[in-house]
């Protein structure tokens, strides 16, 4: 129940970091956090947004109706990002530019391959582990002949 919301926030966090970086020249560490918290106000935006935009081209009036419904949402999302923004430590600096992309490209690729690694790992461990007794050492016993 936890783990979605968590994988999803940080699979953004870590597709967007680079570009971040590459214009701000800074890292956020509430980043996860944020777009946890602001989760269940992303699918409203999103298909408010969407229709608002297909309904310009026949009537500004409705699509003006529906974007003005996303306000109460935007509202929210924008309240979460200014105060966890605000907070002390929020944000890492860290060189900006082709320069400092690429170096979180490079550190995001090692940590991504560093928990692909273990996560192997701890899968061939425990299959491993399954084919043993109860952790006693003891090897299964054939199956009986037929």
């Amino acid at each position: 129940m936890v783990a979605d919301p968590v994988a999803i926030a940080a699979t953004a966090q870590l597709v967007t970091t680079p570009l971040v970086v590459l214009f701000a020249g800074s890292v956020s560490v509430v980043g996860v956090l944020a777009n946890i918290v602001v989760a269940p106000v992303v699918a409203p935006i999103t298909v408010l947004g969407t229709a608002a935009a297909v309904c310009t081209g026949m009537t500004s009036v409705g699509a003006e109706v529906l974007a003005r419904a996303t306000g109460p949402e935007l509202w929210w999302m924008v309240v979460v990002a200014d105060r966890l923004a605000r907070a002390p430590g929020a944000t890492l600096t860290v060189p900006d530019g082709v320069a400092g992309a690429g170096a979180a490209t490079a550190i995001i690729g090692v940590g991504v391959g560093a928990a692909v690694l273990w996560s192997r790992r701890r899968t061939a461990r425990e299959s491993v582990g399954a084919r043993w007794q109860h952790g006693r050492g003891e090897r299964p016993a054939a199956p009986p002949p037929r």
